[in-house]
């Protein structure tokens, strides 16, 4: 494969000189800076983000779901309404995680510009629905939503497996957006975006519950969770991707 174009002759005989690396910006990073912020960017060190806003700023990227459908939810005022689902061993040990995740996802986007159906209302209409749903797209109708997404989350936990003395948090699922329409004067839901989500944190080792209670630690993985997802849905700048 062919290096990049601001790697071109990198350590190669006529090429930049070894001191410094040009970048498309015009700006020279001296070589071992650059080094530093390959070698950091493999294990997950902070200086790669600090190194690379100090010379290539903090450029602002689309969300996922903007590239995919081309559809900016702030700008176009679109309204969005959210929902979670986990499986029933998840929900006996957790029972509040979905509606935490829906509230956390929900006040992230409302900060950003997207305009999102409360999570209270969200859980009034389950409830009304004796507690439980089948079909995202039931939701279609009465709430004045412009999309429907679902979080559908069949892992979620914060111990490191076979390791009760160590913390590390683990989730796994999927992500489905149905974007709701009345031409036939009927709402209808219909599928425009899916992806998997995956996380682990921390990623390169667990937390000693010796150091963070496990309360605590749920506490913040929960809240990176949400914020994660909610990066799926607005635009944001790259260091925000590197937490």
């Amino acid at each position: 494969m062919d290096d990049p174009a601001w790697l071109t002759g990198f350590g190669r005989r006529g090429g930049t000189t070894f001191e410094n690396v040009c970048t498309r910006t015009g700006r020279c990073v001296p070589r071992f800076v650059l080094l530093a912020a390959v070698a950091c960017s493999l294990t997950g060190c902070s200086l790669f983000v600090m190194a690379g806003k100090m010379f290539f700023g903090d450029p602002l990227i689309p969300s996922s779901f903007r590239s995919a459908t081309e559809v900016n939810l702030a700008k176009d005022q679109k309204r969005v309404l959210f929902l979670c689902s986990t499986p029933m061993s998840i929900k006996r040990d957790m029972p509040a995680l979905e509606f935490d995740l829906v509230e956390g996802i929900t006040r992230r986007l409302k900060l950003s510009g997207i305009e999102v159906v409360d999570a209270d209302v969200v859980a009034t209409r389950i409830d009304d629905n004796g507690g439980a749903w089948d079909d995202p797209r039931d939701f279609a109708d009465g709430l004045g939503a412009d999309y429907i997404v679902h979080v559908d989350l069949d892992e979620f936990g914060f111990q490191e497996e076979n390791s009760p003395s160590l913390l590390r948090g683990r989730a796994n699922g999927s992500i489905t957006v149905y974007e709701v329409t009345h031409d036939t004067g009927t709402p209808r839901a219909e599928e425009v975006y899916t992806s998997e989500y995956t996380s682990v944190y921390p990623a390169h080792h667990p937390e000693s519950a010796d150091r963070m209670s496990s309360k605590a630690f749920r506490k913040r993985y929960v809240e990176k969770v949400c914020r994660q997802l909610s990066l799926v849905f607005c635009d944001h700048r790259f260091s925000e991707e590197m937490d």
